[in-house]
């Protein structure tokens, strides 16, 4: 009897990420590959990204989670659904293993149902740290979870802080970096075009996550930001946030500069596009993890601001600030005139191979008569 793997995706980073393993589990004829899409992929303010996943995979199940408001109220309401939605799901297909990526909400959600159910569950890139409420998530999925497939040997280290068992930490390195591998960059002029760039110098790629929960604040770092942004006299490429709450702070930002020729606001952009002007671009700014992980891969500075992603492992190309006018000034200021070519201290978050590093063990684990049904403390 084939054996059943789930995987849960409410965003797209962590579906582009994990998308590499994905395809090849459902190459694979001795494996049932079932793809439940819910969240952001759903939502038609960030562009109904649940498309792009259709066209990569057939066996889909939907959980739409109704999130109208970037609310506390409306956040947890939706939260909800999710997990009624997934109960319905887990009582019907009983998986032998469902995976669960980062430090998101719906991934939380999933790890609870998944508990109930007896279901065992493998989280990628657990023990990263990072700020906001993330950390908080990301952590209690990790001590939900049954088997663990970590970034870098600082992520491992900390989950056998945390009284992870050895025998169920691999250390396989970043999915991201899997999906960045594949890419082929895309012609710059083509690019110039299809995204209707004014000037002849490099963009510059803004993404900014909701910082903590009050919208009046969001709206007001990213309007800061977007305003020095708008001085500089180069394009401007602007992805919308995640659902977090306050997300719709940071979108009545950019509505605000919405009408100005050289700001190019997306609700998402295709993987290889995004990728692309990435590299191309002269330093990206924001507090996404692409900004700290993809962005050292492809020789790009980062301004990373605030607290986002507090602690996360970073190299040489990611420079801090906090919302400062000044701070950010001077670090604008020191990127635009760098020309010299970034020399990465070294490769953090592994070589590419995290999916098929991945598959070989979840393949071994899944031989297995039964996985692991409970876990214990591990004394350190």
């Amino acid at each position: 009897m084939k054996k059943k793997i789930l995987f849960l995706t409410g965003k797209r980073g962590g579906y582009d990420a994990m998308k590499p393993l994905l395809k090849l589990i459902a190459e694979k004829k001795k494996y049932i590959l079932k793809i439940v899409i819910t969240d952001q992929h759903l939502i038609k303010k960030f562009g109904n990204t649940s498309k792009i996943v259709k066209k990569d995979f057939k066996n889909l199940l939907s959980i739409n989670s109704k999130q109208i408001s970037d609310s506390k109220k409306d956040r947890n309401q939706s939260m909800s659904r999710i997990m009624n939605g997934l109960s319905n799901i887990l009582e019907k297909e009983k998986p032998n293993l469902f995976l669960v990526y980062g430090d998101r909400c719906e991934s939380m959600v999933a790890a609870i149902s998944c508990l109930n159910f007896g279901i065992s569950i493998a989280h990628f890139q657990g023990g990263d740290i990072s700020g906001n409420i993330d950390e908080k998530l990301r952590h209690a999925i990790t001590k939900l979870s049954d088997y663990h497939f970590v970034s870098n040997k600082l992520s491992f280290n900390r989950l056998i802080q945390m009284g992870e068992n050895k025998k169920n930490v691999f250390l396989v390195g970043d999915n991201h970096i899997d999906s960045l591998k594949k890419v082929k960059i895309i012609d710059y002029n083509k690019l110039k075009k299809k995204y209707n760039l004014v000037y002849s110098k490099k963009p510059i790629v803004f993404l900014l996550h909701p910082e903590k929960l009050s919208k009046e604040k969001n709206k007001k770092k990213s309007y800061l930001i977007l305003s020095i942004l708008s001085k500089l006299k180069r394009d401007v490429i602007c992805v919308y946030p995640c659902t977090d709450i306050g997300y719709e702070g940071i979108i009545s930002s950019l509505n605000a500069f919405k009408h100005k020729k050289f700001f190019h606001i997306y609700r998402n952009i295709p993987y290889r596009e995004f990728i692309s002007l990435i590299k191309l671009s002269k330093f990206m700014i924001g507090n996404s993890s692409s900004g700290i992980i993809e962005s050292s891969y492809l020789n790009v500075n980062t301004i990373n601001l605030g607290n986002r992603q507090n602690g996360r492992l970073c190299n040489n190309n990611v420079f801090h600030s906090d919302f400062s006018v000044k701070n950010i000034q001077k670090l604008i200021n020191k990127l635009i005139n760098k020309n010299k070519a970034i020399s990465l201290q070294k490769k953090l978050y592994g070589d590419g191979n995290a999916y098929r590093k991945a598959y070989q063990i979840i393949d071994g684990l899944l031989k297995r008569k039964k996985l692991q049904a409970c876990k214990e403390f591990n004394l350190l």
